[in-house]
């Protein structure tokens, strides 16, 4: 039997255990323990230095010496495990250590994947006291770089079984902060950046290509969808160049502030190239009219906006988060309105909504992602390649399919209405002659039943009083002029086999001592509809009345020949002829190309002062 006393020592002996451990634990948690050292082995490719840092802010510029301090000091808060912290207005410290467990010395390449840091400066740490090794940065001339790179990049050498701790100072301010920091074989490095600068050369030259493409076309066919596809493309390549930091090291390497401001001015214009262009695509204004004033009131805004912010750099240091927050918010809504527009469309543009789809959702990862990693949601190092260069690449080829497509519909349209216009235009020409036809029966009928009848009727009354036989003379012939008017102007109908026979006498009707006429025909098929036969007919009927009227011709020949499916009648006369663009508006032309158009064939004039006239109608006729 346990006594009171034994469980009161127990209980003592268990307290005092857990103050034990209670005190060792306060105890470890005020040591400084640093990250574990990367460790170099031989072969080494590139290497992540995410999981090995220990990372502080600070609202001040800390001297070297302090910030290693304060990195050291358990009761600082740290980051780990992240390299991308969003938008801030600090100065970012990084501690990290190198092991080399190999036995020959080591060259490696630090690399932070990020052109557009302000200020990096590199530490070695050797006791206590920190020594400057390398310097970089867009904040400072391209060619007062340490390691001339577009982005920050520092030898750091080994010797075998050597171990080294640096600190890394990162100036980002006023900006989202992203530091995505690896080692690398500096061999493997130098070949990396050759191989990634020719993919980009041919990248950026393919771009180019695609701009001076799209504009020449739009110069050609006025159409703006390729105008807005140009000027997105070339503001995407800028932006993407800027961004990876080609710009600063090949255009202007000493114009660090021009940097700095560039990048958002091309984001903007991109997105305003890019929202212009989907509209034109997917054709929001014939689908969605209502519409079209909110992009209107986006596109607008995003670009004053961007504009106050470019004047006014002096306010840069207060304005410019409130700004990128504001940029991409509306970007982000421009491109969420593209969207919904799109799945309305959908049911009526199905094909070009897909490649739409395809497109955008390849431009929306890469864009999304950039915004995270600004935002520091997402780090940037797990990405293989820049989420914008892949997405942008991706979408170019699907957007060039689509525009491909979008013109092969315009085509069709321009085909479709050329169709209904010429369709339109036959019945023209048809109501046009039909009616020229209705008056001319009316004339004819009006001739022959009425004053036919009544000079007639006149006639014979003379005639039975004995009357004045010069005056009988004149009234017969006048009565004949009349029924020859107006069988002239009565409906030509023909029975088979007489067309030709028909053409024959009328144009013999027209021969006189000053003037020939001479007809040949050559293999005309015998089976021409009445349409063709009437209409031919009148042309003729036409043509020689004017010669007649007003040429003052001494010969006329008329020919009708057959070839290639295709009968033609040519009347040429050797008369006084006529400037074309004075007469070519008269009532007889118009009549005669009428009577073309509607048999669906081609009228040809040609006429000089003195020379005559010539006159070839072509029809398609099937023998």
């Amino acid at each position: 039997m346990i006594s009171k006393a034994s469980h009161i020592n127990f209980y003592q002996k268990a307290i005092l255990l857990l103050a034990l451990i209670f005190w060792f634990g306060g105890l470890k948690s005020q040591l400084f323990m640093p990250p574990p050292a990367l460790v170099v082995e031989q072969n080494m490719g590139h290497v992540n230095l995410r999981t090995q840092l220990l990372v502080f802010d600070t609202v001040s510029n800390l001297s070297p010496k302090h910030a290693l301090e304060a990195l050291q000091n358990p009761n600082i808060s740290h980051f780990t495990r992240s390299t991308s912290f969003g938008f801030s207005t600090n100065y970012f410290w990084l501690y990290f250590s190198v092991q080399n467990k190999t036995n020959q010395p080591t060259d490696l390449i630090l690399l932070v994947n990020n052109p557009h840091i302000n200020k990096i400066e590199l530490y070695e740490i050797e006791g206590s006291s920190p020594q400057l090794i390398a310097q970089g940065g867009d904040g400072i001339p391209f060619f007062e770089r340490t390691y001339i790179d577009r982005r920050f990049a520092a030898p750091i050498h080994l010797q075998p079984k050597q171990t080294k701790t640096y600190i890394l100072m990162a100036d980002k301010r006023f900006a989202s902060v992203s530091i995505p920091i690896s080692l690398q074989d500096q061999h493997q490095f130098e070949l990396q950046a050759t191989n990634n600068l020719l993919i980009l050369g041919i990248y950026f030259g393919a771009l180019i290509l695609i701009v001076v493409y799209s504009l020449v076309v739009y110069f050609k066919i006025k159409e703006a969808i390729f105008f807005w596809y140009a000027f997105y493309i070339l503001f995407l390549g800028l932006y993407l160049a800027a961004h990876l930091g080609l710009l600063f090291q090949f255009s202007y390497p000493n114009n660090f502030d021009f940097n700095d401001y560039a990048r958002p001015v091309f984001v903007t214009w991109l997105s305003t190239g890019l929202v212009r262009f989907i509209q034109l695509l997917i054709k929001t204004k014939k689908y969605m009219p209502r519409i079209e004033i909110w992009y209107k009131v986006l596109l607008w805004t995003l670009n004053i906006v961007t504009i106050w912010w470019w004047f006014t750099p002096h306010l840069h240091d207060v304005q410019t988060i409130w700004f990128l927050n504001i940029q991409n918010t509306l970007i982000v809504i421009s491109l969420v309105m593209v969207l919904i527009s799109a799945i309305v469309t959908f049911k009526k543009q199905r094909t070009i909504i897909t490649f739409f789809f395809g497109a955008f959702l390849a431009v929306l990862i890469g864009g999304l992602s950039v915004i995270l990693i600004e935002m520091g949601l997402v780090s940037e190092d797990i990405f293989p390649m820049n989420p914008i260069l892949l997405g942008s690449m991706i979408e170019i080829v699907v957007f060039a399919m689509g525009l491909s497509y979008w013109m092969k519909i315009m085509n069709d349209e321009r085909i479709s209405l050329a169709k209904e216009v010429k369709e339109a235009k036959d019945r023209m020409a048809e109501s046009f002659i039909s009616g020229i036809e209705t008056e001319k029966q009316k004339i004819a009928s009006e001739l022959h039943d009425d004053i036919g009848s009544r000079l007639s009727h006149i006639k014979r009354s003379i005639e039975s009083q004995n009357g004045n036989s010069e005056l009988l003379l004149k009234l017969e012939e006048l009565n004949k002029t009349v029924r020859h008017l107006s069988h002239e102007l009565a409906p030509p109908k023909f029975e088979q086999d007489e067309f030709l026979n028909s053409v024959q006498h009328l144009i013999r009707s027209h021969e006189s001592n000053k003037l020939v006429l001479n007809f040949q025909v050559f293999d005309v098929p015998q089976n021409l509809s009445p349409q063709i036969q009437k209409q031919l007919y009148r042309i003729i009927q036409s043509a020689l009345s004017n010669i007649e009227l007003h040429a003052e011709a001494t010969n006329v020949d008329v020919q009708f020949f057959y070839h290639n499916n295709e009968l033609v009648l040519a009347i040429e006369d050797n008369g006084l002829g006529f400037v074309l663009q004075d007469s070519y508006s008269g009532n007889g032309i118009k009549s005669m190309q009428s009577r073309v158009d509607s048999l669906k064939g081609i009228f040809e004039i040609s006429s000089s002062l003195r020379f005559g006239t010539s006159i070839m109608v072509t029809v398609p006729v099937q023998k």
